[in-house]
């Protein structure tokens, strides 16, 4: 079954902005830099940086990913290596098909192919959690990540500094905000006009959101989703 073959439901936003991250990865640099310009701007984001290591993931936090416009997601060295992350990867991208909101990956200082195809330390960390969880959670943890890496996004080896990245993306939620707000939001599935003239440009100054068609069963996902929790017990990893 493809996107189109799901039905998107309306959902009142809260939130412009979710990020998902690994907080020992960024959260002390970019991120700080990311959220103090994203104020600036007076976008309204939810940021999950209070939350300690073996708290089960909350139904605040669930909500927030649910009235959330755009997803903007960190994908770090370490990102695949918490389970916290992943778990809420697999709410996002839920999200993502059944309420039409956006998923906008970063891929920070890691390569956008290791990420996709789980290799270098997100091959790591999928050893790991092999050990840990069953075939199926497993198998809907990859899905979640592979699924919202190949979306479109940001890849900072591009950009000269953190400054240059962080501004490049600010300037692309508040666009996007703006299509969400005229109800022009894009979700997974949606056909971009002019997109492959905009690819082929390849400008560090312009950068391409989008969404690629992946195989995608919103039955299989809602069940997986719920495996996971109960494999993990609801605990998290969120450093």
């Amino acid at each position: 079954m493809t996107p189109s073959a799901c039905s998107t439901h309306t959902l009142q936003s809260k939130y412009d902005v979710f990020v998902s991250f690994r907080g020992p990865d960024v959260r002390e640099g970019f991120l700080s830099h990311l959220i103090e310009a994203l104020s600036l701007n007076q976008i309204a984001s939810f940021v999950d940086d209070n939350i300690p290591k073996g708290h089960q993931i909350s139904d605040v936090l669930l909500r927030a990913i649910e009235v959330s416009s755009i997803y903007l997601i960190i994908f770090s060295e370490n990102y695949a290596s918490s389970s916290w992350c992943l778990l809420e990867l697999v709410k996002i991208v839920e999200c993502s098909e059944k309420y039409g909101h956006i998923l906008l990956p970063i891929f920070y200082k890691v390569d956008p192919s290791d990420v996709r195809h789980q290799r270098g330390s997100y091959g790591e960390a999928f050893v790991a959690h092999e050990r840990q969880y069953n075939l199926t959670t497993v198998q809907t943890l990859k899905f979640a990540l592979k699924a919202s890496a190949n979306v479109a996004g940001f890849d900072s080896s591009t950009f000269r500094n953190d400054a240059k990245l962080v501004k490049e993306i600010v300037k692309s939620v508040l666009n996007l905000r703006h299509k969400v707000n005229s109800k022009e939001a894009y979700g997974f599935g949606t056909q971009f006009p002019h997109a492959e003239s905009l690819l082929q440009k390849k400008s560090e100054n312009l950068p391409v959101i989008g969404c690629i068609e992946v195989p995608y069963s919103c039955a299989a996902t809602d069940e997986g989703y719920a495996e996971v929790f109960r494999s993990s017990e609801g605990t998290c990893e969120h450093q």
